[in-house]
């Protein structure tokens, strides 16, 4: 029995060991080191600070649930009051199969953070895709997203093919007085419109905008490359690409989201997944990564998803995802995470051999919003 105690407190120590910090690096910057141990920042907990602090969602929120429409993530503007959200929606009635098409960015509004959001307006037309929205140095709407919005030719996927409501998009591309498309748009007022701004970012898949404190816009691309900018309208000029960190959360990352804490950190949420898991093996599959860096050059990463593929409910029940995607966060005026966004999948079912990442295609999906607890 004394060697058993004795091992135990030998073990019990080196978990110690394992866990002690000694700078907020290996706290993942979402908490300072204090003796060895890491005090979190409020949004964040565990032994490393590496996960968000997330409240139960109500059973009806965010936007795609009711009315049950498609719709694939994005963010919000907080305006005199109203919560203004920028999201993309698969038009007539199809589903994210159809995503190179059928895309457009949603205007919705709501007078809580949570939601439901409700259909305003369409921002920006098909071809529209992952937009996030953000408040220039000037005082301008920006609408950064991939696609142009110039239109094009969306499948129809309603019941009845011969249906008078059916969504066809504008096709501006045609007509000798319309702008040229841009995946950059602005405008002075949340309800638009949106004026397109040619060839005013580089060549950028899935891009994620910042504004840094010193003026200047930084701009990730494909998940990994990192360009500065004077002004929204460039020029942009290459910083780095960010290479993959060892030591991290297993699996394919994208869906890369910028973004400054309050304390100035940097920090780049990922959605992450494999491609081996199908829908049945859903509960404690792979969905997110984290990097993180005291200057945005010097990265760092965690072996901690910063958020999982479930979520808790008002009423007490879990919910299980097949993925959980397109990450975004919602942030006070002085850096505080108040609020994830994601694009999810809300129906955990068996569709092997297909992966669970891409059961996204086949099943409901809709944009989720979870406020993050700061208490």
């Amino acid at each position: 029995p004394m060697r058993s105690v004795a091992a135990l407190v030998v073990l019990a120590a080196a978990a110690a060991s394992a866990a002690a910090c000694s700078s907020a690096l290996d706290c993942s910057l979402n908490g300072d080191c204090s003796g060895g141990t890491c005090a979190c920042f409020p949004g964040w907990k565990g032994p490393s600070c590496g996960e968000m602090k997330l409240l139960p969602a109500a059973p009806t929120q965010g936007y795609g649930m009711a009315p049950n429409v498609t719709s694939w993530g994005g963010n919000v503007l907080v305006i005199n009051g109203m919560y203004h959200m920028y999201v993309a929606e698969m038009v007539n009635n199809c589903s994210l199969a159809h995503w190179t098409h059928n895309s457009r960015v949603t205007h919705a509004v709501s007078s809580s953070l949570e939601g439901p959001y409700t259909f305003k307006d369409t921002a920006v037309d098909v071809w529209a895709h992952n937009p996030q929205v953000m408040v220039a140095h000037d005082g301008k709407l920006l609408l950064i997203h991939i696609g142009d919005g110039t239109g094009g030719n969306p499948a129809n996927c309603t019941k009845d093919h011969t249906d008078e409501n059916v969504y066809v998009a504008r096709r501006s591309h045609h007509l000798a007085s319309a702008a040229k498309g841009s995946t950059l748009h602005t405008a002075t007022s949340p309800d638009g419109p949106w004026t397109p701004l040619p060839n005013a970012l580089p060549s950028c898949n899935n891009p994620s905008p910042l504004l840094h404190p010193n003026g200047t816009y930084f701009l990730m691309c494909e998940s990994s490359k990192l360009y500065s900018a004077p002004h929204y309208q460039g020029p942009w000029s290459m910083v780095m690409d960010i290479p993959r960190l060892a030591g991290g959360v297993p699996g394919i990352y994208e869906d890369a989201f910028l973004y400054l804490s309050a304390k100035g950190y940097w920090h780049v949420l990922f959605h992450a997944y494999n491609i081996t898991t199908p829908c049945g093996d859903c509960p404690g599959t792979i969905v997110s990564a984290h990097y993180y860096s005291l200057n945005g050059l010097d990265w760092h990463t965690s072996p901690i998803q910063p958020f999982p593929n479930t979520y808790q409910r008002t009423d007490g029940s879990t919910v299980t995802m097949a993925t959980r995607e397109r990450p975004k966060i919602l942030q006070d005026a002085q850096g505080a995470e108040l609020a994830l966004f994601n694009g999810v999948c809300g129906v955990v079912a068996t569709c092997p051999p297909t992966p669970a990442v891409n059961c996204k295609t086949q099943y409901w999906d809709y944009t989720l919003v979870q406020k993050v607890d700061r208490g």
